[in-house]
């Protein structure tokens, strides 16, 4: 009994081991600014860690065989750990708890969605943007 205990003890310290490395790529902390770049970060370190279906919309840890609802589970857990632990505390208690799709999703809505009118403004400003007959460049930049 105390061979299956061990070894139960050690297959889930090994796994929580291969959790905690994976998460090691020094992503910098969101903190509600320039959503893009750390979302590439993230969608880099979910694939490398091979859990970066579990923020796709077709991901349902609920579908499939006793295994695969496992491995399923585990993936999202794995994904989870990544998003939240490169995110600082004031965003994270604004994001749902359920899924790692759950969260990413409300992540791309709240900050996505900022940065491209954004972007469009700066872009129409300096599209818009002229330079008077009697201005310097230097006071007109």
């Amino acid at each position: 009994m105390a061979f299956f205990i061990s070894i139960f003890l050690f297959t889930r310290i090994s796994t929580m081991a291969d959790i905690f490395e994976n998460v090691k790529y020094g992503i910098k902390r969101f903190d509600g600014k320039d959503f893009i770049l750390w979302k590439d970060r993230i969608t880099n370190a979910l694939e490398a860690s091979k859990c970066s279906d579990a923020i796709k919309e077709e991901f349902n840890s609920n579908e499939g065989n006793n295994d695969e609802i496992k491995n399923k589970k585990d993936i999202d857990i794995r994904a989870k750990l990544i998003i939240m632990s490169s995110m600082n505390d004031d965003i994270l208690r604004k994001v749902p708890r359920e899924s790692a799709k759950e969260k990413w999703k409300a992540l791309r809505n709240r900050f996505e969605e900022k940065n491209a009118p954004s972007i469009l403004a700066t872009k129409r400003n300096f599209l818009t943007t002229k330079q008077n007959r009697n201005e310097t460049v230097e006071n007109f930049i």
